[in-house]
């Protein structure tokens, strides 16, 4: 039977997989008490985590201000890494804040993260910007993806489409982590 990987908003109960997820991601990881005020007190915040079988795997963060989401955070434990789960983590987010008015996803990321900028590239955002001294040992590149409401810039379909063009690298198959079901479970199949 194949794994079965589900997306639904972050909740107390996921905070202790989530934090574990987030210290061995980063260098600089945030605290569980700010995972908590995000949940508890920020009402612009969505925040999601990504379950296989029912285990935590990833998670993903945004802001909504204005016309704008804004992706805070985004993880996936390292074993389940280049399979689709981050991928999904963030078409499912913004399928979450187009109804709510957003026009655009923005976020920050290191230049020196290749493998992020990469994945993000892959996914239609690009380089617009630097805040200078964004990290505490280095500046941040701000990626961009436009026009989320406009049908002619329909995302999901440029995503698609530089997928069927070849322009988007396929992961490596994962074959007993599945990694068929993360990419059919927000409609989006890049191999259909």
């Amino acid at each position: 039977m194949d794994p079965t990987l589900t997306i639904e908003l972050m909740n107390e109960h996921n905070l202790a997989s989530v934090f574990e997820i987030e210290q061995e991601s980063f260098k600089d990881p945030w605290s569980l008490q700010s995972f908590r005020s995000e949940l508890e007190l920020n009402r612009m915040a969505i925040y999601l985590v990504a379950r296989l079988d029912g285990r935590v795997v990833g998670y993903i963060g945004s802001w909504l201000v204005l016309d704008e989401g804004h992706i805070t955070t985004l993880a996936v434990e390292s074993d389940y890494r280049r399979c689709g789960i981050g991928g999904c983590l963030v078409r499912t987010l913004i399928k979450r804040v187009i109804p709510h008015g957003a026009r655009r996803m923005t976020l920050e990321v290191r230049p020196s993260n290749r493998g992020a900028r990469k994945f993000y590239s892959n996914l239609g955002f690009e380089v617009h910007g630097r805040r200078k001294s964004y990290y505490s040992d280095e500046d941040a590149l701000i990626m961009t993806l436009h026009d989320l409401q406009l049908p002619e810039k329909n995302w999901a379909e440029i995503v698609k489409k530089n997928y069927e063009q070849g322009k988007i690298e396929q992961a490596e198959p994962v074959e007993q982590k599945g990694e068929g079901p993360d990419e059919g479970s927000t409609g989006f199949d890049p191999g259909n």
